[in-house]
């Protein structure tokens, strides 16, 4: 049994659509949003492929 979930990765085509999924629908908050193609290096994308990334957060217990 996995006794908690810290971080998720979600790769996703539309990030604002995806963002009002996990926020408004899933009650998410945004805490960072950066854009930045420093990263499309790194992860081995086609170059001239934009990045953005958002880290979210819930409240509540860590549990259950």
């Amino acid at each position: 049994m996995v006794p908690a979930i810290e971080s998720v990765t979600v790769g996703v085509g539309d990030l604002a659509r995806a963002l009002e999924l996990f926020q408004g629908i899933m009650g998410l908050r945004l805490e960072q949003r950066l854009d930045t193609d420093a990263l499309a290096a790194a992860w081995h994308l086609t170059p001239g492929t934009r990045v953005a990334v958002a880290e979210l957060s819930c409240e509540g217990p860590p549990f259950g």
